[in-house]
């Protein structure tokens, strides 16, 4: 009996400390899962999600009105206005307002810089921007863009435009044979002078 009640007490203490091995060991692993748990308050919120982004330099084109158009390499989070300025800046007769340079660059893209003379005569289009049609100075192809407005009617617009020394105001387009108050109504917010 006596035997027996020793082989009891022996599994019993090696049960006990068998356990207290496995717990020592689980709550050690626990210890070191929670080390690895960030709390989502200490994570900066300037890294890029994507690690693959965190180039050292990217290459990006500036041309048109700048001083030194050229490709250049910059640090990959540089802004457009960073690069003009490394660029020398833009030429006196630059369009400032035509490109966002507050923005990001991006590796591989051009920017164009156009003059104020592009913008003006609608050579150039200022993206998110409503691109009015001067009539004193369009193509016959802008002048086409206008609803209503075909080849015929274009080719009149620069006919009066010409023989009349340019437009003075919007409304005198209505002067152009065959523009009457209906068509000026669909075209007078596309169009300036």
């Amino acid at each position: 009996m006596q035997v027996n009640k020793r082989i009891l007490y022996t599994i019993f203490i090696v049960v006990i400390v068998g356990c207290g091995i496995i717990y020592s060991f689980i709550s050690s692993n626990l210890q070191e899962t929670e080390e690895l748990i960030v709390p989502a308050e200490e994570i900066s919120q300037d890294e890029p999600e994507d690690q693959n982004q965190i180039e050292k330099e990217i290459y990006i084109q500036l041309c048109g009105a700048i001083v030194n158009e050229g490709v250049y390499k910059v640090q990959f989070g540089t802004r457009i206005f960073e690069a003009v300025n490394m660029a020398g800046g833009l030429t006196e007769d630059a369009s400032i307002e035509a490109v966002n340079q507050a923005r990001l660059a991006k590796d591989g893209e051009q920017i164009y810089f156009p003059t104020k003379d592009e913008v003006n005569n609608g050579s150039f289009i200022i993206p998110g921007a409503t691109s009015l049609v001067n009539i004193n100075s369009a193509s016959k192809e802008q002048l086409m863009t206008l609803p209503g407005i075909g080849e015929s009617k274009a080719l009149s617009i620069i006919q009066f435009r010409e023989s009349n020394d340019g437009f003075t105001s919007i409304e005198d387009i209505k002067k152009v044979n065959g523009i009457k108050d209906a068509m000026f109504n669909k075209i007078k917010d596309l169009i300036t002078i």
